[in-house]
């Protein structure tokens, strides 16, 4: 099986897709977050980027809305967490969402697919929040979707 987790986890400094990448001495500062599922958004939070910063004198990261928003009644997941806890069904998933045609990777449209798979019933993303793991630096993405079908005990 072809290993796309870098892909999905690659640094770029952006905070859209489309954005071009800044640098962290001057970085732009963040612009709306991205409402369209369509559209390429950043997965990852690099820990050297000022934006993902707490305003001094606070040290550590802040995490970031990268999609949607948040609103009441949504599940959340933490995408390090569903590798930790099953990473061949991650990979699995993975493979899925990008064999899906029409589907761009890094949007939330495939995170959705992503999602469904991985959770086995269909899901409706709504909110995705970017952040770094202040322990080890590493970004991670947390989904917030709705149970568009019963969840089957797994």
């Amino acid at each position: 099986m072809k290993n796309r987790l870098p892909n999905l986890i690659g640094i770029d400094g952006c905070y859209n897709w489309d954005d071009p990448p800044q640098s962290a001495v001057t970085p732009e500062p963040l612009r709306p977050h991205v409402t369209s599922k369509d559209a390429r958004i950043v997965t990852d939070a690099h820990y050297s980027d000022p934006r993902f910063h707490n305003p001094p004198p606070s040290l550590g990261y802040r995490e970031r809305t990268v999609f949607g928003e948040d609103r009441t009644g949504l599940r959340y997941e933490y995408s390090d967490r569903l590798f930790q806890w099953d990473p061949v069904k991650y990979r699995a998933a993975v493979e899925v969402a990008s064999g899906k045609p029409g589907v761009k990777e890094r949007t939330a449209r495939w995170f959705e697919e992503y999602l469904s798979e991985y959770l086995g019933h269909r899901v409706n993303i709504v909110h995705i929040i970017a952040g770094v793991n202040q322990s080890n630096g590493y970004s991670y993405l947390i989904y917030g979707f709705e149970d568009l079908d019963t969840p089957s005990q797994q």
